[in-house]
């Protein structure tokens, strides 16, 4: 016996009413769908969502709040012990990439552009 808690079911009717205000066309099967499979996360002001150069894992949607996306110009990867280091050229500087805010998506074109390693950060 599978038995569903209802604060399970509460959560998930308020991830479909927040998706479906993203979504142009929605049908409660899609919605069900999208709002199963995001998973909420909350991340203290300023604190890294991913930075520059982490492995590509997922899909964001801003739920509240602001995220800040950043990009190091003359950046050079290297291997080291397995892990990706990430070094600042010698004219490399930040470069403020915007803002998002409630509903934006971003990390997408990483996902499905099946890129190994983050090309910006998210703070």
């Amino acid at each position: 016996i599978t038995v569903i808690f209802e604060t399970h079911i509460k959560r998930i009717n308020e991830k479909m009413e927040f998706f479906s205000q993203l979504i142009e066309y929605p049908n409660r099967y899609s919605l069900l769908k999208v709002a199963t499979n995001f998973h909420e996360r909350a991340f203290p002001v300023n604190a890294p969502i991913f930075r520059q150069g982490d492995p590509v894992d997922y899909v964001y949607v801003v739920r509240s709040g602001e995220v800040k996306l950043t990009q190091y110009e003359h950046i050079r990867q290297t291997r080291e012990e397995g892990k990706l280091r990430l070094t600042q050229g010698r004219k490399g500087k930040m470069i403020h990439l915007g803002a998002l805010l409630r509903g934006e998506i971003f990390g997408e074109t990483e996902v499905f552009d099946h890129q190994k390693f983050r090309q910006y950060s998210a703070i």
